[in-house]
């Protein structure tokens, strides 16, 4: 798995957790958050890197 496909697999993961605890009213929207966050922050610091 690449960094391309790890940063992709946290942003889905981030935005379904969100939308799930959105539903729910349980933490899950936190983590949800802050995996989808984390994601772009790894897409743009790789990015960054290769230039």
């Amino acid at each position: 798995m690449g960094v391309k496909w790890f940063a992709a697999a946290l942003i889905v993961l981030g935005v379904g957790l969100t939308l799930f605890g959105f539903q729910t009213q349980n933490p899950a929207l936190f983590v949800g958050l802050t995996l989808a966050v984390l994601g772009v922050v790894v897409v743009l610091t790789s990015r960054r890197s290769r230039q």
